[in-house]
């Protein structure tokens, strides 16, 4: 993804507050997580990439294959969420994104013992970052 760096400090305070909400939403209101997702990308392409940005992928990932069933789709945005996560090597995000990939979206094109490695990771940098929820 070749997009400038988010420099505005309220897009980004923005994109904060709408990543913190996910969790609640889904549970609450599920019905507004793909206004969420499209409302975060919108963000996103439009003033740049921000340390949210992997797990904004993945919420929309995840928006592609449960409501849409658009499953190749997803599954590219998923494994881009996690290229991305890469590049930025934030351990702040790293357990929400690796956790909603491997758990919702790599089993509708791998063979689901590919996930095994990454969730135990996932779980071992979510419990030393203290991403209980995730982890």
């Amino acid at each position: 993804l070749n997009l400038p760096i988010m420099r505005d400090r309220n897009k980004i305070a923005a994109v904060s507050i709408l990543s913190s909400l996910f969790s609640y939403i889904l549970i609450g209101r599920s019905e507004y997580v793909p206004l969420l997702a499209f409302r975060m990308m919108r963000i996103t392409l439009r003033y740049g990439l921000c340390h949210e940005s992997p797990f904004m992928l993945t919420i929309y990932s995840v928006v592609l294959v449960s409501m849409l069933g658009d499953f190749s789709g997803g599954y590219k945005f998923g494994k881009l969420a996690l290229a991305l996560l890469e590049r930025s090597d934030s351990k702040e995000w790293y357990a929400h994104v690796v956790n909603m990939v491997h758990h919702f979206l790599t089993h509708w094109k791998e063979h689901a013992a590919v996930t095994i490695e990454p969730l135990l990771c996932c779980y071992r940098v979510g419990r030393e970052s203290g991403d209980n929820e995730y982890a």
